[in-house]
């Protein structure tokens, strides 16, 4: 069976305090899993906040549709996350699978934690016609708070705080939290693949996904 893939550039992660991401646009198209080095896209993140400091340590690069293994049905199956490396040897960008969003908050010490309470909140967002084909399932969006971001805490097994270091942890799988729209919008025939394939090659130039943290002080 050969396995119908396509890429889109993922995430900018995170600006400062009341925080707003950028959304990368650009679209690749996956030959044997490799990108050649002329498409080899760099994604800056930038971190900081006034309350405290912010680090990135894992965020995925690439966004994968793909037709899935499992039952046409299965609406999470074929929703793949990628980081792009370079082999050394070849001299080409080689894509890994890697759907994990790993990033702490480390309170500033001037802020009285007795006293006052940090929040951390994340909001994930599709753009463009990438809205056509996946969204974020139930375990996301029945915790979305008024304004349209989830608690960190949320996540349950994902969070956690250490009040001896000050510094608060968000680890997820991002993959748990997204689906396709429906099982028509799985490329899982030449014939859906080639029609997927012009739609995001003509229309797909704001197509991204738009990760976001918000971090408030009470």
């Amino acid at each position: 069976m050969i396995t119908r893939k396509l890429v889109s550039l993922l995430i900018s992660v995170l600006a400062i305090s009341s925080i707003s991401g950028i959304a990368l646009a650009s679209w690749v198209f996956l030959k044997d899993n490799k990108i050649s080095n002329s498409n080899k896209i760099n994604v800056n993140l930038e971190a900081s906040s006034i309350l405290g400091e912010i680090s990135v340590f894992s965020v995925p690069q690439y966004l994968v549709l793909e037709e899935g293994v499992s039952d046409i049905n299965n609406l999470h199956d074929g929703i793949n996350f990628y980081t792009s490396v370079l082999n050394q040897d070849t001299n080409t960008n080689e894509l890994i699978i890697n759907d994990e969003l790993y990033i702490t908050f480390v309170a500033d010490n001037n802020i009285d934690l007795n006293n006052y309470s940090i929040e951390l909140f994340l909001r994930i967002t599709m753009n463009g016609i990438l809205n056509n084909y996946i969204c974020l399932n139930s375990s996301y969006t029945n915790n979305i708070n008024e304004d349209g971001y989830v608690p960190f805490k949320a996540f349950n097994e994902g969070y956690s705080y250490n009040l001896n270091t000050r510094e608060y942890t968000l680890d997820i799988s991002l993959k748990n939290y997204v689906r396709y729209i429906s099982s028509d919008k799985k490329p899982n025939t030449l014939e859906k693949y080639k029609a997927i394939y012009e739609d995001f090659l003509n229309n797909g130039s704001d197509a991204s996904v738009l990760i976001e943290v918000l971090i408030g002080l009470s």
